[in-house]
């Protein structure tokens, strides 16, 4: 569960998302681009790459931080 003082902090210090990326070691990454597409990829393995359409993520305020 999310700290109360930690979701206050990050509500009032976001600014514009850009692009979010995560990296699990050497494995794979996952790419979440502004307007919503997704990528997800292994590196490690030949064509091994999963894409989410445009509009797939939603960036909008979560309830209490807006």
């Amino acid at each position: 569960m999310s700290h109360p003082d930690g979701i206050r902090f990050l509500g009032s210090n976001q600014g514009e998302i850009r692009e979010v990326g995560l990296l699990a070691g050497d494995s794979w990454s996952l790419d979440i681009r502004p307007d919503g597409l997704a990528r997800i990829t292994d590196p490690g393995r030949f064509d091994a790459s999963a894409f989410a359409p445009p509009g797939t993520f939603d960036f909008q305020d979560p309830p209490g931080l807006g």
